[in-house]
């Protein structure tokens, strides 16, 4: 038990789980089958599953498509923490086609250490004509949360 708390210390703890519920499920029985000898108890480890995650808002980003891919078209400005208020972000859009169209911008505020996503919200920047520059705002994003980043994870033409 000693190498094995030792090993879950010293970064090696999938391993020393994995081969902690090998034992435990060897001490507890197992499985058993029938043989012409007597009883033999076999045991197999499986490793945990991770499924899905959810999170508290009910953001949907739009899919990726790189046929509208327009990431470069847009500019981040200020992530200012708002305190109560949450998150705020802010930038610029400026339209490179020919076409006037409309953006979905797909925004991330992330911690610092630690690079977990915190919030995601996406912006809707309506049609504005080619080459014409639109400023786009997101805020209240993870209030009371501190040393954050924000971050454009896509951006697409619509």
């Amino acid at each position: 038990m000693l190498a094995v708390n030792k090993s879950l210390h010293s970064g090696s703890g999938m391993l020393a789980a994995l081969m902690l519920a090998a034992a435990l499920t060897a001490c507890t029985g197992g499985s058993h089958s029938a043989s012409s000898g007597g009883t033999t108890t076999t045991s197999r480890v499986v490793a945990p599953s991770i499924g899905p995650t959810r999170t508290s808002t009910s953001v949907v980003v739009p899919k990726y498509d790189p046929a509208k891919n327009a990431r470069r078209d847009v500019e981040p400005g200020a992530c200012v923490n708002q305190g109560d208020k949450g998150w705020s972000f802010k930038g610029t859009v400026t339209n490179s086609s020919a076409a006037s169209r409309g953006y979905s911008i797909a925004v991330d505020f992330i911690t610092v250490p630690g690079d977990t996503v915190m919030a995601t919200r996406v912006v809707t920047v309506p049609r504005i004509a080619p080459k014409a520059t639109k400023n786009w705002t997101v805020t209240g994003a993870a209030p009371g949360q501190k040393n954050l980043t924000c971050v454009i994870r896509q951006a697409l033409a619509r």
